[in-house]
């Protein structure tokens, strides 16, 4: 290297890098929050048939107590709810933490909504695969992707972008008749479009 870009890749991956360590807090906070799981956490956790104890070891998950705003953007909170945090990750940097309480799995919020996936690296690996590789498995639920081992996604923010990326895939599977009708119910709605306006005078040169 002479101290200078002499390619555009070398570009790119200073800028990822550089993302990945604006985005090590996440990492962080999750890191906090694990020192200070208890027993019971990890007991009703395994309770719901998640593999509590090989989530927690592989830095996945943690345990606080959190409020939400008005956005579904949730904080800690000495006065919260106590829920599971679940570190959302894109090719190795931690993006988002999704945080859900056990008493209600289908609700969840997100710390930063920087990404609308858990599993986000099986989705790309789906949409670059051929045959059989390229199908996804998508869960309903956070809880029901960390049952599964983080195996396949789980959409967390139903976002234009997911749609159409969903909808690029060659297959996915599900594990039930009803998700299936949802997804395809969520996967037809049409995509949010701009405010578009004809602008009053303008002129332009021929």
């Amino acid at each position: 290297m002479t101290g200078e870009l002499s390619t555009d890749a070398e570009l790119s991956e200073i800028v990822r890098l550089e993302a990945r360590e604006i985005r090590n807090p996440l990492r962080a906070e999750l890191e906090t929050h694990a020192r200070a799981v208890t027993f019971n956490d990890m007991r009703r956790l395994a309770a719901v048939g998640a593999p509590a104890a090989m989530l927690f070891g592989a830095g996945l998950i943690a345990f606080t107590d959190i409020e939400v705003d008005r956005r579904d953007i949730w904080q800690p909170s000495d006065q919260g709810a106590r829920c599971v945090m679940v570190l959302a990750e894109e090719e190795g940097a931690a993006v988002d933490l999704i945080a859900f309480g056990l008493s209600a799995p289908d609700t969840w919020f997100v710390r930063t909504g920087a990404t609308w996936a858990l599993g986000m690296d099986a989705i790309l690996d789906a949409s670059r695969s051929w045959g059989d590789d390229a199908r996804l498995v998508l869960h309903a639920t956070p809880l029901d992707w960390l049952r599964a081992r983080c195996v396949g996604a789980c959409v967390t923010l139903w976002t234009d972008e997911a749609k159409r990326t969903l909808c690029h895939l060659p297959g996915i599977d599900v594990r039930s008749p009803a998700m299936a009708s949802a997804l395809r119910a969520q996967l037809s709605r049409p995509l949010s479009l701009p405010s578009i306006q004809v602008q009053r005078g303008a002129r332009y040169a021929a």
